[in-house]
């Protein structure tokens, strides 16, 4: 993906959640919404367990194959286009039951965004390694074009602030190569506190397919961008959009399933 213009999409008003989020912080509010998240496991199974692969870019935009094997709450197994990689591997620490992060041997830190079934995931690390995985998925993993997009996706995206996550549900529809999202209810924190209520924001996004599951994307009347990862079956997309200089704490993260 090419960095152009002076800012990035975002599927809502990343700008305004913020401001409440922090404004809340400050105030010490909780916004007395019902608790959804930070949900803490007794047991060492996460219901992440198997073999998983999909395909991954690193910071200069390379493409590259992943694979990783779980077993409870440690990354045992992490192979980079076929080769294994022990520094890799690592321990998961659940936020939520689809939101998860980890650390590797290396020290380095990410995120883990499930679909509901655990079966599709994305991934990034703060070194701005982002991919899509699916379970039970092996290479090769194919091609795909801009019309393996078309149709109705559904799921939420995510975004990080301090110390801390925010939520909301998205469908995004797409035809031909435009996409459409909007915004389908309100945003919650990662305890599930009203933040704010977006209902009904919509962008729409011109995407190309760049290669093998790999698009990108801008946002029609902005000079914002952002990339779109297809799992192996095409049944999940994994995708992020934030401004420059494309720090983690500023992009929202987005799982969708399909649901026509």
């Amino acid at each position: 993906m090419q960095q152009q213009g002076n800012q990035r999409c975002h599927f809502a008003s990343r700008k305004s959640i913020i401001c409440v989020l922090l404004a809340g912080a400050l105030l010490g509010c909780n916004g007395g919404g019902s608790s959804g998240g930070g949900s803490e496991r007794s047991d060492n199974s996460l219901g992440l367990d198997g073999a998983w692969g999909g395909i991954a870019e690193d910071v200069e935009y390379n493409i590259y194959e992943i694979s990783a094997t779980i077993q409870g709450r440690d990354i045992v197994r992490f192979a980079v286009d076929g080769t294994a990689d022990p520094d890799q591997t690592g321990t998961i620490i659940p936020l939520d039951n689809d939101v998860f992060e980890y650390k590797n041997l290396l020290g380095v830190e990410g995120y883990i965004v499930t679909d509901p079934s655990q079966d599709y995931a994305l991934v990034l690390n703060e070194l701005w390694d982002f991919g899509v995985v699916q379970k039970g998925a092996s290479a090769p993993y194919g091609q795909a074009n801009i019309t393996d997009l078309n149709g109705q996706w559904r799921g939420r995206a995510i975004g990080t602030y301090g110390d801390g996550y925010f939520r909301y549900p998205l469908e995004v529809s797409c035809n031909s190569g435009t996409c459409v999202s909007t915004v389908t209810g309100a945003v919650v924190d990662q305890d599930g506190n009203f933040v704010m209520d977006i209902t009904g924001q919509q962008s729409t996004l011109n995407v190309q397919h760049i290669t093998r599951l790999y698009f990108d994307f801008f946002v029609l009347g902005e000079t914002e961008e952002g990339v779109i990862i297809l799992s192996k079956d095409k049944q999940f997309l994994g995708a992020y959009s934030c401004p420059p200089p494309f720090q983690m704490d500023e992009c929202d993260f987005v799982a969708l399933n399909r649901v026509q």
